[in-house]
């Protein structure tokens, strides 16, 4: 779950944003909104369930703003109490938490860290109930050393574990290609190799930025040097996601919803207008869903009894000008939306449904400190 392109996009489109700024501040919050400010972290990328109470978070504080270190941390939606596990921060300095899973009794976390000035990847299990932490970066063969975890999902039996990695070619060329890890009670496996060939294209970057799994199923998305790229993993073999028309751009995120994949990201087609891009997967085969939004990107995506949430990062117009900001988007039929949210100054970087509630994770601008804070929103 790579958050660069995010802010790098968003950059490009200030001038731009007068074609979508103004239909998004006329929106109100629909439902209850209760906004937790988690003084723990600066940014907030992943959330994991662990109980109908309690969640698993990953992330990142920034000392005096701008020096990293990676935070885990266990949240009580009853109580409030944010407990970190400051012992898995020693895995992670000087770099991020992007991805978290759990299996029911452990949690695995991915990122990377920052060793003599370089990013390295980093992959940590830590027992929930024993305490117990193991050093899981050994299992990403030495191509994978210099990169980063952004994507790990349980799929019932075995972990499958998503980054990139930076190589040097045969004649001296730096690339950075996509790694796919699976950890199991079968042993562990590189299964890069077996990525259908759109995905492991070199000359640019590449990763696997999101999986989600469903009933033996994963779905496994990112991008290429130039398209969008995503593939159905049955546990044995790789199945590649089609898409029929022009995609270039990227994947960030993905979710089952009625039993089909959906994806989201942004679609680059013009380069310095990136578009929100939203689609399902049906019979191997991406179609595009229509977006009111016609600037920014899909952050984040979410499904439950039979709603689809949408994450939307977005330009917004405020008094003191042009900033980024979150929509988030409620449906169930894929033709008509709801706007449930709409905030400026306000990232979400995930998002899931517990019980009846919507919970989504991410940060805010603080505009006095001009500082970032890591929050956390419960929409119910």
């Amino acid at each position: 779950m790579r958050r660069a392109p995010l802010l790098g996009s968003l950059v490009v489109i200030a001038l731009f944003a007068s074609l979508a700024v103004y239909v998004l501040i006329g929106y109100l919050e629909s439902p209850k909104v209760s906004t937790i400010v988690l003084p723990e972290f600066s940014k907030v990328y992943s959330i994991v369930p662990i109980s109908n109470s309690l969640v698993a978070l990953g992330g990142v504080k920034l000392i005096n703003n701008s020096e990293p270190y990676g935070i885990v941390a266990v949240y009580s939606l009853q109580n409030g109490s944010c407990e970190v596990l400051s012992t898995l921060s020693n895995y992670f300095k000087g770099g991020y938490v992007y991805a978290v899973g759990f299996n029911g009794t452990d949690l695995l976390v991915g990122g990377d860290e920052r060793i003599n000035g370089t990013l390295h990847t980093s992959l940590v299990d830590y027992n929930l109930y024993t305490h117990e932490v193991v050093n899981q970066s050994g299992l990403l063969s030495p191509f994978y050393t210099t990169g980063q975890v952004f994507s790990i999902s349980w799929t019932g039996t075995y972990w499958l574990v998503g980054g990139d990695a930076y190589i040097i070619g045969f004649t001296g060329q730096p690339y950075i290609v996509p790694f796919l890890i699976e950890i199991g009670p079968k042993g562990d496996h590189d299964l890069s190799p077996q990525l259908p060939e759109p995905m492991r294209v070199l000359g640019g970057t590449s990763a696997i930025y999101t999986i989600s799994s469903h009933d033996g199923v994963s779905i496994v998305a990112g991008g290429n040097a130039i398209n969008m790229t995503a593939s159905l993993f049955n546990g044995t073999n790789f199945t590649s996601v089609t898409f029929p028309y022009i995609h270039l751009g990227v994947l960030l995120a993905s979710t089952w919803w009625n039993g089909v994949p959906v994806l989201g990201g942004e679609n680059l087609s013009q380069p310095n207008t990136p578009e929100p891009y939203l689609a399902e997967v049906v019979n191997y085969t991406a179609f595009p869903v229509s977006l009111e939004y016609k600037i920014g990107t899909v952050s984040a995506v979410a499904a439950s009894n039979g709603k689809l949430y949408v994450v939307l990062r977005t330009p917004f117009e405020t008094s003191n000008g042009l900033t980024f900001g979150t929509v988030i988007l409620e449906t169930s039929n894929l033709k008509t939306f709801n706007t449930v949210l709409t905030r400026a100054y306000t990232a979400v970087n995930d998002i899931i449904v517990l019980g009846n509630e919507v919970i989504a994770v991410g940060y805010e601008l603080s505009t006095s400190s001009n500082s970032y804070e890591g929050i956390l929103l419960v929409l119910s």
